[in-house]
């Protein structure tokens, strides 16, 4: 049997294979459904890991800045430490 015969042999509707199709339009709005909610899911998700990603970008840019801020602090408080003290004597 060729190929085209086999699928003309899929086909063919007979009662046996009738059965499969008795609820289609219900089998449709499932799948329908199922499209739907993988489809939602599918949004939610990269959305969430979008937001994770931003949000992420944003926590460690304000850690830079406040690291940034206190090393100035410190920077800062050097030279006047430095200022106060006693100057050693040169000979």
């Amino acid at each position: 049997m060729g190929k085209v015969e086999i699928k003309i042999r899929k086909k063919i509707l007979t009662p046996d294979n009738l059965q499969q199709y008795r609820n289609y339009p219900a089998l449709l709005k499932q799948h329908a459904r199922h499209k739907r909610y993988k489809r939602a899911l599918r949004i939610f998700l990269y959305s969430l890991a979008l937001t994770a990603f931003v949000l992420s970008l944003i926590f460690i840019s304000v850690w830079k800045i406040m690291l940034d801020r206190e090393q100035e602090k410190k920077k800062q408080q050097s030279p006047k430490t430095e200022q106060n003290s006693v100057p050693a004597k040169t000979p």
